[in-house]
């Protein structure tokens, strides 16, 4: 073999060796080596692939009991763009810091069609719908005065702005609403101050709430927040 061939051998192996082949098929997020330099053993290309997302949150201890396989989850990539539907598969069984006083267990939730912005390591708000109701009759959670579990008292003005007490039993409380029993659609609840006069002007005071429409129980707090794509 001539010099020239070995040369050109040489230059095909080398060119061989440069060209990489992503072990699956997605989108280049981020390339870490620069042309012209030697890549090091830390330099990387980063893909986003096609196919679901999970993301992990940490649930307190007190919330377990309210969680479920198969649960509707709705998560919200960081930095806005809307929100996305995902579901509960996954409850962990074992703390996910042993050494913590308050153990919370992670929770995965899986976003079958993830954006962008659910790429690997990114973060996101999620909340989870534990309980849902319909055709209920619901007043503002402010409204509402426990007095046992479950129980609660409301005041109620009448159509000559008289207010009385009622008591009602509470069922699913969610995004600053509860459903009630013992109220009938179209009841004004006073929310403001008691003791403010209840006038023409009295509508800062009061509100009327029919049944019907549908909400669901969200997570105390706004739901589970530092959610992230592992």
């Amino acid at each position: 073999m001539s010099a020239a061939q070995l040369e050109v051998t040489q230059a095909q192996s080398a060119l061989d060796s440069a060209t990489l082949t992503a072990p699956i098929s997605g989108t280049v997020a981020s390339v870490g080596l620069t042309n012209g330099t030697a890549a090091s053993t830390s330099s990387s290309i980063t893909i986003i692939g096609s196919g679901a997302a999970q993301i992990t949150v940490d649930a307190s201890l007190t919330l377990l009991p309210s969680l479920a396989v198969g649960q509707v989850a709705t998560v919200t990539p960081a930095g806005g763009g809307g929100t996305i539907g995902g579901t509960v598969t996954q409850i962990g069984i074992l703390p996910a810091d042993t050494s913590s006083s308050t153990p919370t267990y992670p929770i995965v939730i899986t976003v079958d069609d993830p954006p962008q912005a659910l790429a690997q390591d990114s973060q996101a708000q999620v909340a989870i719908t534990t309980t849902s109701v319909s055709d209920v009759v619901t007043v503002p959670a402010s409204a509402l005065t426990m007095v046992a579990t479950k129980r609660a008292t409301v005041q109620t003005v009448t159509g000559d702005h008289e207010v009385t007490t009622q008591t009602v039993t509470v069922g699913v409380v969610g995004g600053g609403k509860a459903q009630v029993t013992g109220l009938s659609a179209g009841t004004r609840v006073v929310l403001g101050d008691l003791t403010a006069t209840l006038g023409a002007d009295s509508s800062a005071n009061e509100n009327a709430f029919t049944g019907g429409g549908q909400f669901g129980g969200g997570m105390p707090g706004g739901g589970m927040p530092g959610g992230t794509r592992r």
